[in-house]
């Protein structure tokens, strides 16, 4: 069955609603710098945000000792960093800053239809993969290049932060270069990347290699994307709380692969438009730090007023509904909670112009979405998120952009359960210039939201283009 955008956007609404629906009801992604398999700890930072500029495919991948094939569906030879492409065994790891111009593969296949299916082949997983298991333990030098599952973002093959805070507890995976790395845990979040680094990989994730004499390393992890490879990942996953893919079980997976000249030139095109998306990534981080540097030196002269001097508080109003609760409720009222909207209601507790702030979750830390928003019209407010209405003077979107721009890890309690409880949150310290500059920064800030909605447009559009790709690949995969 072939995917559409609206199919591919349905699926991504999905995801971030279940991201919210767990949040909303306590159930936090895994954040595992400090311990190994045998332990779940949640009370673990983000790591370092560095932000790596766009990767692409020569960046991980490097070819030499080429040979043309002999027919016009036939694989070449091909050496790919440390592995040679005649036998068994992996070879994706190690790679980087090759050339695509040293690549020669079939003159034909560029003639070739992209998913012509003649010569395809159906393999076990664990014949197009080998899995990585070296484990290691990590000295307080390896933090800063350390990935967590936390590090890696859905439907995106690249690593664009990494590093912890916290000391590594507990064996990693040692991982090099190039590997495909893959979250085992909660498959429903789709998260595959590629290794930028040598270094250490979190121990609740998977290290592949390809198995180069079947499958491209360029190639294998869209393949891992595709919703034929995710939605079997979710079907064998175990566990309710943290549902986890076991190798035992994805090694017997089969899936159908084209020969390798046809996967070069599926993956080349892939490949261009991952490029172009990390492009938009890399203006959309731009304009991120330009509207996070509206409220920098510009501010420093102005006195500042804790934040119950500049809103009022309004969360004795708030009511929590349970899901069973809310599926008898169903209605055209959005239904908020600390991240954001998860469901719609029939009724609404709200009707004016406010700011939500998070009250609780790891998200305060992690910032993986907005702490603080503002919400219009009529709405239904849980108690996840702290309800707050300007006083005058008070430019609401100023107020809630700059508590977005802010850390709020320093009026946060609790270990394993962040929380942001109203007392403390009464304390965090507002600058307040005159109304005439407020609204000249929120002005400003409105902006750069338009044109940060505009790349966002764009990497819906390619990331759909990708899904539609990948869904031709293996639409006939039974």
């Amino acid at each position: 069955m072939k995917s559409s955008p609206s199919s591919a956007r349905s699926r991504n609404n999905s995801i971030s609603r279940q991201r919210r629906d767990d949040h909303d009801h306590h159930h936090y992604d895994e954040h595992d710098h400090g311990h190994g398999d045998e332990h779940d700890h949640a009370d673990e930072r983000d790591g370092d945000h560095d932000h790596h500029d766009g990767y692409n495919y020569h960046d991980y991948f490097n070819y030499n000792n080429i040979t043309d094939s002999n027919s016009s569906m036939s694989s070449t030879t091909t050496s790919i960093g440390s592995g040679k492409r005649t036998g068994g065994g992996g070879g994706g790891g190690g790679g980087g800053g090759g050339d695509l111009a040293k690549l020669k593969p079939n003159p034909q296949w560029a003639r070739l239809p992209l998913f012509e299916r003649k010569g395809w082949k159906r393999y076990r997983f664990d014949q197009i993969a080998e899995n990585i298991r070296e484990p290691g333990q990590p000295t307080v030098a390896d933090s800063a290049a350390y990935i967590g599952l936390e590090h890696m973002d859905t439907g995106s093959l690249h690593v664009r932060r990494c590093g912890s805070h916290a000391d590594l507890k507990g064996q990693k995976l040692k991982m090099k270069k190039g590997d495909i790395l893959f979250a085992k845990r909660n498959a429903y979040l789709r998260r595959v990347a590629i290794a930028p680094h040598d270094g250490f990989f979190s121990a609740h994730g998977m290290i592949l290699r390809a198995k180069a004499q079947v499958v491209l390393p360029e190639f294998l992890p869209f393949l891992m994307m595709s919703d034929k490879f995710m939605d079997r990942a979710v079907q064998i996953s175990v566990g309710s709380l943290s549902p986890t893919i076991n190798w035992t079980t994805l090694q017997h997976q089969e899936f159908d692969l084209p020969p390798l000249d046809q996967q070069r030139r599926i993956a080349e095109i892939l490949w261009a438009v991952d490029a172009q998306i990390n492009a938009y990534l890399d203006v959309k981080t731009s304009l991120e730090a330009f509207r996070k540097s509206q409220f920098g030196e510009k501010l420093s002269s102005y006195a500042t007023k804790p934040l119950a001097e500049v809103a009022d508080f309004l969360d004795g109003k708030r009511v929590p509904l349970s899901e069973k609760e809310r599926a008898k409720r169903k209605g055209p009222y959005p239904y908020y909670g600390a991240s954001g909207v998860i469901d719609s209601v029939d009724d609404f507790l709200f009707d004016e112009p406010l700011v939500l702030l998070s009250e609780d979750g790891f998200n305060l830390v992690n910032r993986t979405s907005r702490i603080a928003f503002k919400v219009e019209g009529k709405v239904w407010v849980n108690n996840h998120a702290h309800v707050l209405r300007p006083k005058n003077g008070t430019n609401i979107n100023f107020l809630a952009d700059y508590l977005e721009s802010i850390s709020v890890e320093p009026y946060i309690t609790g270990t394993y359960q962040r929380k942001l409880n109203k007392s403390e949150c009464e304390r965090i310290p507002i600058p307040y210039p005159p109304t005439a500059v407020q609204n000249d920064i929120a002005s400003t800030i409105n902006r750069i939201v338009q044109s940060l909605e505009a790349v966002d447009n764009h990497v819906a559009a390619s990331r759909n283009l990708i899904s539609a790709v990948l869904a031709n690949l293996t639409e006939s995969q039974s």
